[in-house]
């Protein structure tokens, strides 16, 4: 997924349940662990995840997205490579 600088990747999983939701956030970080090889070196990436649910956490699409952008903040001062959601907070 490419990023530009002011707008983070998004991806938006319908009818996962808010149960579901940790560990298919943990399955992506679990990939994202794995290095990447560019040429003779490997390349280590952190990753961020912040969830939303709706109608819980916004029953808009903009909604959404800032309740997922404020849990995502919130872990990313905490510590890299992690999920969090309003059910982990």
């Amino acid at each position: 997924t490419m990023r530009r600088p002011s707008e983070p990747p998004t991806d938006i999983v319908p009818d996962l349940a808010p149960s579901d939701s940790i560990p298919v956030a943990n399955q992506l970080l679990d990939h994202m662990r794995e290095p990447y090889a560019m040429g003779r070196r490997k390349l280590y990436v952190t990753t961020s995840i912040g969830i939303s649910h709706f109608p819980d956490d916004g029953s808009e699409p903009d909604g959404l997205l800032r309740s997922a952008d404020r849990a995502m903040y919130r872990d990313k001062r905490r510590q890299k490579d992690r999920r969090r959601s309003r059910l982990s907070a």
